[in-house]
């Protein structure tokens, strides 16, 4: 991933990771402070994900999501969680919000539910959104959004 960047920006370290079948939104930084702050669940930065399952989600799932399940003995939930679409194919999209990173957090949260996560995407870390940026490429955070994550504060 670091390798997608110029040489001369220096050693530039992942905030975060996603898992191989997902894509999006990575924050790539050489401040460990912005790093622990975007990253340790103290902070409780969203992070928000595009998600599309199958089967279609029913009507008590979003709740579900939201009060939490447990997997493996951990507690597993999310900040938010709305649909997006309507099912169509047998498949439903949803727009799931996350404060904490724990490993394959979402794909165990659905699984409990009885759904597959057919495509996961990061579309934010707390006020930068993805927006049109296609895979594979990157740009500089703007003044405004390094604000926004609370960059040089101490």
């Amino acid at each position: 991933m670091t390798a997608l960047v110029p040489a001369e920006l220096g050693r530039l370290y992942p905030v975060g990771r996603l898992d191989r079948e997902s894509t999006g939104l990575v924050i790539l930084t050489n401040d460990g402070d912005l790093a622990e702050r975007l990253t340790h669940p103290r902070y409780g930065v969203e992070k928000e994900y595009r998600v599309v399952v199958a089967p279609p989600v029913e009507p008590g799932d979003l709740a579900r999501l939201r009060s939490g399940v447990f997997d493996e003995g951990e507690r597993l939930r999310a900040a938010g969680a709305r649909l997006t679409g309507p099912a169509a194919g047998g498949k439903s999209e949803l727009s799931l919000i996350l404060k904490e990173g724990r490993k394959r957090e979402i794909r165990r949260l659905f699984a409990q539910l009885g759904r597959r996560v057919i495509e996961l995407e990061r579309v934010r870390i707390g006020t930068v959104r993805l927006g049109r940026l296609p895979a594979g490429r990157w740009r500089s955070l703007t003044p405004a959004e390094l604000a926004g994550l609370g960059a040089g504060r101490e």
